[in-house]
């Protein structure tokens, strides 16, 4: 199961195609609809909602250019991941 959430956070990253260097809206509707096709196991709808706020919100401090979102490192994406499920949790 972890790894099916890692895949789609990865999915995520390299979906988004951005413009100028900067996030669109589009970007992020589509960073966030691809957060939400990996719904872990018992996770209800409000706690993916919390979750993939926190994903879009994340990747964006961590790569304020769009295009360059897939050179995120690997063990990034996997913290990212790990903490926004902790903070959909509570």
């Amino acid at each position: 199961m972890k790894a099916i959430l890692i895949l789609t956070v990865c999915t995520a990253l390299l979906s988004c195609g951005g413009s100028n260097g900067k996030w669109t809206e589009k970007d992020k509707e589509n960073a966030y609809k691809n957060c939400m096709f990996g719904k872990p196991e018992g996770f209800t709808d409000e706690q993916m909602k919390k979750r993939c706020d926190c994903f879009v919100e994340k990747v964006i401090a961590l790569s304020p250019d769009p295009t360059k979102q897939a050179e995120i490192p690997m063990d990034q994406v996997r913290k990212l991941n790990d903490d926004c499920t902790a903070e959909a949790k509570k």
